[in-house]
């Protein structure tokens, strides 16, 4: 690997980044895999249903889209590209806490992504970076300039319902997290505020635009509690699924458990079926909401 000079870290921040080039897309890293363990999981085409939402109701300003509404779908499909991969990691500087801690290590691996929406609202073919700390799951995030989007998508001028102000509409974001068979994501939009009537008065600049929100969301909009995402039960995350989970457990054998009496029984666990799309949250573990009956064999236990 190459190593590039360490990046000055931000003022505040107690870690600074230290980057290296990985020659070679089978060449092994730091992290225990390569790129093209990244790419054999993560790289191909999907499908997955997309929602359109309507942008919530404030007193500032009216935002219209189209063509599509509601229902939709998104095609995606990614593929290795030309361009350096990184191995990137961060180290605390000497004057941080003995506590620090610092970002997880990444691999970055340079990809073509294409998305297409049902009816061609996006239908974007773009380069960016895959960031990934396991070889299972990795992230990516593009930026298009207003009007630089390929496909119908289109807006009606913001309509300010502030005197004081008026309102443009900033970059666009494409946010996603892929995993086998699979991703996530949003598409956002930015918004900037001016003052309504021009002045030769020097004045404080205008306050910002509150945020829109996203105005599209896969696989589902169904509303989950920070960290958690409603994503099909099937969604291998962690390089195994929810589901994955409840085959290992209606396999596994029933367990000894030691009452403080000192008398021994055994325990059964059984994950009740879960439905097609859950909540779930994929840092370190595999977190998902789930009904479990357990039960011993002297009877003590049984419940839901």
């Amino acid at each position: 690997m190459a190593l590039y000079p360490s990046l000055a870290a931000p003022d505040g921040e107690v870690c600074s980044s230290v980057v290296e080039r990985v020659q070679h897309p089978a060449e092994p890293t730091a992290l225990g895999f390569s790129a093209a363990d990244v790419l054999a999981r993560l790289a191909g085409q999907t499908a997955s249903p997309l929602v359109w939402l309507e942008p919530p109701q404030n007193d500032e300003y009216i935002l219209a889209f189209g063509p599509e509404r509601g229902s939709s779908t998104l095609s995606s499909s990614v593929s290795a590209a030309d361009g350096d991969i990184l191995y990137r990691y961060w180290q605390p500087l000497p004057d941080a806490p003995p506590d620090t801690e610092c970002a997880p290590d990444r691999l970055e691996v340079p990809v073509q992504v294409t998305v297409q929406s049902g009816a061609q609202a996006l239908d974007e073919t773009f380069h960016t970076v895959l960031e990934a700390s396991v070889p299972y799951r990795a992230f990516f995030s593009k930026t298009f300039a207003p009007g630089a989007l390929a496909g119908g998508l289109s807006f009606a001028k913001v309509s300010s319902l502030d005197p004081e102000r008026t309102f443009w509409l900033g970059a666009l974001t494409l946010d996603a997290v892929l995993w086998p068979g699979g991703s996530y994501g949003s598409l956002t939009a930015q918004l900037g505020a001016t003052h309504a009537k021009p002045s030769n008065r020097m004045r404080p600049p205008p306050l910002a635009a509150g945020t829109p929100g996203p105005l599209a969301l896969w696989p589902s909009s169904s509303a989950c509690e920070v960290p958690f995402r409603h994503l099909p039960s099937a969604a291998r995350l962690m390089g195994f699924s929810a589901l994955d989970v409840l085959a290992a457990l209606d396999a596994g054998a029933e367990q000894e458990l030691e009452w403080s009496d000192g008398s021994v029984t055994q325990l059964e666990l059984e994950l009740i079926e879960l439905p097609s799309h859950i909540c779930q949250a994929s840092e370190d573990t595999l977190e998902f909401e789930a009904e479990v009956v357990a039960r011993t064999r002297d009877g003590r236990i049984d419940t839901r």
